[in-house]
């Protein structure tokens, strides 16, 4: 048998989201307006927020309001400043009109609208789409160990990383691969070539990882993951047996 293999092919990255983060303090800015200055009762109140780029490169965001006494507005954030619109009449579509003192306005119909500022031209505004979900796990690795001849890849995608394990085992042997992941995220298996192969999640407890993908993760650490032959099949083994399987995080 094979001497025990030290943990190898560590890879670990930091990766942020600054769009995402800022998209969310805008948001929970226009929220608070909403709910300090513009009357809203609560945040129940708040109907929807969304997020426009418009055609001269700013940004607006809106917090749409319904009051339960009928009363509907906006809550502009755009330019550096919040500005409070009450719904007006419109034609088509839904128009959103500023106070005397303040005249910005919006007119919005499907994810389209035109923002009027004062003493400015006005500017078309298209809603954006919805940010994906990045991986944002501090310091995220793989290591591979055990008496058995394993190797890993790692891939990094936007919203999740794929260790792809190539292995061989003879008898009893047993491939680990370590990995860190984040509480609430998922980690789940696909074989990619035909094998008598089973895998196990090893720590933080035992139990079946072909039974139960995806698993999901209670809390922030490492997730052990040993692949090996199920017993009776390592008993009955005669020769090495290859694997190939894909582990995400995601």
């Amino acid at each position: 048998m094979k001497a025990p293999r030290r943990p190898t092919d560590r890879v670990s990255w930091n990766r942020s989201n600054k769009t995402r983060s800022n998209r969310m303090i805008k948001k929970n800015l226009v929220m608070a307006a909403a709910l300090f200055f513009a009357g809203a009762a609560s945040a129940e109140d708040i109907t929807s927020t969304e997020d426009y780029m418009c055609d001269d490169g700013s940004e607006l965001s809106v917090a749409y309001i319904s009051t339960s006494e009928g009363s509907a507005f906006a809550v502009l954030l755009v330019d550096d400043g919040m500005h409070i619109a009450s719904i007006a009449v419109s034609a088509s579509g839904v128009r959103y009109v500023g106070t005397e003192d303040d005249r910005y306005s919006w007119h919005e119909k499907r994810g389209e609208g035109i923002l009027t500022v004062p003493d400015r031209n006005e500017r078309k505004c298209s809603l954006q789409e919805a940010a994906t979900a990045t991986v944002n796990v501090d310091d995220v690795h793989a290591a591979v160990a055990g008496n058995a001849e394993c190797d890993v890849d790692t891939a990094v995608h936007d919203d999740h990383v794929v260790f792809t394990v190539n292995g061989v085992t003879e008898g009893q042997e047993m491939c680990n691969l370590t990995v860190a992941a984040g509480k609430g995220q998922e980690l789940s298996l696909e074989w990619l070539s035909s094998s008598p192969h089973g895998a196990w999640i090893v720590d933080p407890e035992y139990t079946s990882f072909t039974d139960t993908s995806p698993y999901a993760v209670k809390q922030d650490g490492d997730i052990a993951v040993g692949i090996r032959l199920p017993r009776a099949k390592a008993i009955e083994s005669t020769s090495p047996e290859a694997f190939s399987v894909a582990i995400t995080v995601k």
